[in-house]
């Protein structure tokens, strides 16, 4: 890593820019939309319609937990690796499951608009829980797009990608979200009319989707193949009652986050009451598929994986072949992360990817609910909140991706920590004094700059980590990560809130100091890459 940036140092800013202009870069950010405009369905619309309903700010910060399908997209990763193609859509790997999502995206659109939260809010916020799961399915097909689609040595292009699916992202996300909020005020909308129009939006991105390039795969494909053969060897050693126990487990954090997000049938009120109860859920799940993969992969620690011979591939049964298959999917690209890494600094990677951005979702997950109680209106928060923002974090997305390239990416993400941290005590200064308008945008660019920054920094981090012929499942499972720290910790914002009894300033407060412990963990792997 170090060599490489070193090398980038010595380009001319003009050649660094020019990537801007690669087409692959223009079909990045365009994804980038897609992914990003689910985010104004299940937070922004959501949050404002469940508000104007007269949800309390704790059952608020609940619905949140929708966010956690974006925490466990990494269980079905596998799936959208390995299947070839789904039914009826014969575009390509990658751009088949892409346009899948878009397209029931844009159906779920027309199932919530129907929906009433002020009869039944369950129903509403299954849906947009339905969209979240779509919509964290498009980004596993969407990452795995942008990675496959730039060579590995092109490390400069990668980082310009990043910035390019950060600006995409918050153009879906900022700016088409601050059309929303602006039509809700102007023309006196209904939330769900809003999602109607929404649809089509969905149909639009299909269609030029439709027109983009599939990455080449083979060489992969083939690797994965040989892999299978590997662990099918394997499981052949195993007993049929391990395989069976071992496949359970894996599926257990699945089934538990949809039995708990679908209402945690048989929970009593008082447990299903708590912030902490879908992440208490996911954790237990976790801790049984760690250990379905150290009973199906402890086997396969080594470097080099027997290959099943003729005979045992004959001999294999369709258990033998399931088990196999699973564990080249799933277990195969931890283990080969593991193995990359070293125990002890994969952990370290882990803990801080985990950490970095927990400050900044408390802050996400409160914000259009802080706007909304200290004065500002639908449109001062779509005006400041959305399209200032949305410019800010654009112009410094394009602007961090140049600088990554150039100066390394551990560096950046330092910076970016305390620059995240500076930015929430904004937003206390603003609690202290009120509705200021001028104080809002003041803090609504200085957030965005850090936002934008310290996300092109991460996003470039996590795709540096993975194993190119992992990609996928890999990032799926990083990025799951990272989100699982933002998600369900978050999930608890309002009842942090309510227990300080209104106090948004330290709330606020608290968010900057949350960056720390990741920030810590940074600098002990900079060590590490100075002493390597």
């Amino acid at each position: 890593m170090s060599n490489a940036h070193s090398s980038q140092g010595n380009e001319a800013w003009s050649t660094q820019f020019a990537r801007y202009r690669d087409p692959r870069a223009l079909r990045v950010l365009l994804l980038g939309v897609s992914s990003g405009l689910p985010f104004v369905l299940i937070g922004s619309m959501l949050t404002l319609w469940l508000k104007d309903t007269g949800l309390s700010r704790a059952s608020i910060g609940y619905a949140g937990a929708i966010y956690a399908a974006y925490s466990i997209n990494f269980l079905w990763s596998p799936l959208i690796d390995r299947i070839r193609r789904p039914a009826m859509l014969t575009l390509g790997q990658r751009k088949s499951w892409i346009v899948l999502m878009q397209l029931a995206i844009a159906l779920l659109c027309v199932a919530v608009s129907m929906s009433n939260p002020a009869e039944s809010s369950r129903v509403t916020i299954l849906l947009c829980l339905a969209i979240a799961i779509a919509s964290a399915t498009q980004d596993i097909a969407i990452d795995a797009f942008r990675i496959d689609s730039i060579a590995e040595h092109e490390e400069q292009t990668m980082s310009v990608a990043a910035s390019m699916a950060i600006a995409g992202w918050w153009t879906g996300y900022a700016g088409i979200g601050a059309i929303v909020l602006i039509t809700a005020d102007s023309f006196q909308l209904d939330w769900g009319v809003l999602y109607l129009l929404t649809a089509p939006l969905f149909i639009v991105l299909a269609a030029a989707v439709v027109f983009f390039p599939e990455p080449d795969n083979a060489d992969r494909d083939r690797l994965h193949n040989e892999r299978k053969l590997g662990y099918l060897h394997n499981a052949l050693q195993l007993s049929n009652g391990r395989k069976i126990a071992t496949m359970v487990m894996m599926a257990c954090p699945f089934l538990l986050a949809v039995w708990l997000l679908g209402g945690g049938a048989g929970l009593a009120d008082t447990v299903k009451a708590s912030a902490w109860y879908v992440p208490g859920g996911l954790l237990a799940g976790t801790l049984l598929f760690a250990l379905a993969i150290a009973l199906l992969g402890q086997s396969a620690l080594n470097r080099q994986v027997p290959i099943a011979s003729a005979a045992e591939l004959h001999n294999a049964g369709p258990l033998d072949k399931a088990s196999a298959s699973l564990a080249a999917a799933v277990i195969d690209p931890l283990l080969a992360f593991f193995r990359r890494n070293g125990l002890q600094m994969a952990l370290a990677l882990l803990a801080f990817i985990l950490l970095f951005k927990i400050g900044e979702a408390f802050l996400g997950r409160m914000s259009l609910v802080f706007y909304r109680e200290i004065g500002f209106s639908n449109s001062d928060i779509a005006y400041y909140s959305k399209l200032v923002s949305w410019a800010v974090t654009v112009v410094f997305s394009l602007l961090s991706g140049a600088f990554v390239a150039r100066f390394g990416v551990l560096r950046g993400l330092f910076i970016a920590g305390l620059a995240m941290s500076a930015s929430n005590l904004m937003f206390a200064w603003l609690a202290a004094v009120g509705p200021v308008k001028t104080l809002f945008a003041a803090s609504v660019v200085v957030d965005g700059f850090t936002s934008a920054w310290s996300t092109v920094a991460f996003v470039a981090f996590l795709s540096s980590l993975c194993d190119r012929n992992y990609t996928a499942t890999q990032y799926a499972l990083l990025a799951s990560l990272g989100t699982l720290g933002r998600t369900l910790f978050a999930s608890g914002s309002g009842q942090l809130v309510d227990w300080l009894q209104g106090n948004w300033a330290l709330f606020f407060i608290l968010t900057a100091l949350a960056v720390i412990p990741s920030l810590l963990i940074l600098l002990w792997l900079g060590n590490k890459e100075r002493q390597s």
